[in-house]
């Protein structure tokens, strides 16, 4: 790894102590991460994190495949946002993500808004383009509770990009719906269209229609 930048301190109040502001950063590049960006500390105990480059790995945050495992209960995040912009967006080991850009805000160890679009490659070498997704969270207008909209060029592409199911190939995928945050449970209501397409070998129901998977899509 090797990269270098520049960081800055700020005295909050009257007294002596300073605390880390934000950190500036010229070039880090390690493994498949060759980036620009900045770090920013909030008085509120929150983090900003924005990265921009030629390529991100962020492959560790995107895999699925135990989306159905009992999870341990989580302890309060603190404030983050984020804004990532990559020529190339790692999501595996050999999955990615073109053009990525990514905003996201999070607290309450809840995604409060997402913006999230980007291409993936075409594996036919006789495709003029590569398809395309967008995944978005919003507030809603009226009451507690979030919107969820995602549609993918090719259904299939894009369930292996982020490693939800590798059995399908084509097809075309919409998804909408509602977030009640008025529910502890955050409960997610909507509906999933998936047409055009072809499954290879799996039940396509019982891995995919899951809620855990549907809501593991977006990490809600």
């Amino acid at each position: 790894a090797n990269g270098n930048g520049t960081f800055a301190l700020v005295k909050p109040g009257a007294g002596p102590e300073t605390r880390l502001e934000r950190i500036d950063l010229t070039h880090v590049a390690f493994g498949r991460t060759d980036v620009a960006g900045r770090i920013t500390f909030r008085a509120d105990g929150g983090t900003g994190i924005e990265l921009r480059g030629p390529q991100i790995d962020a492959a560790q945050y995107f895999s699925l495949k135990d989306a159905t495992k009992p999870k341990e209960e989580e302890k309060k995040r603190a404030p983050l946002a984020v804004g990532l912009a990559a020529d190339t967006l790692w999501t595996g080991p050999e999955t990615r993500v073109l053009n990525a850009r990514l905003a996201l805000d999070e607290a309450d160890n809840r995604w409060r808004s997402l913006d999230f679009q980007g291409a993936m490659p075409n594996p036919d070498p006789n495709a003029k383009e590569n398809p395309a997704f967008r995944i978005s969270i919003a507030r809603a207008e009226q009451g507690n509770s979030r919107r969820v909209s995602l549609a993918a060029g090719d259904a299939g592409l894009f369930l292996r990009t982020f490693g939800i199911f590798d059995d399908m190939q084509g097809g075309v995928l919409n998804l909408d719906g509602t977030i009640n945050d008025a529910d502890p449970d955050h409960p997610f209501a909507g509906r999933v269209l998936a047409k055009n397409y072809r499954i290879t070998r799996a039940p396509f129901l019982a891995k995919l229609m899951t809620a855990a998977s549907l809501t593991g899509i977006l990490n809600l």
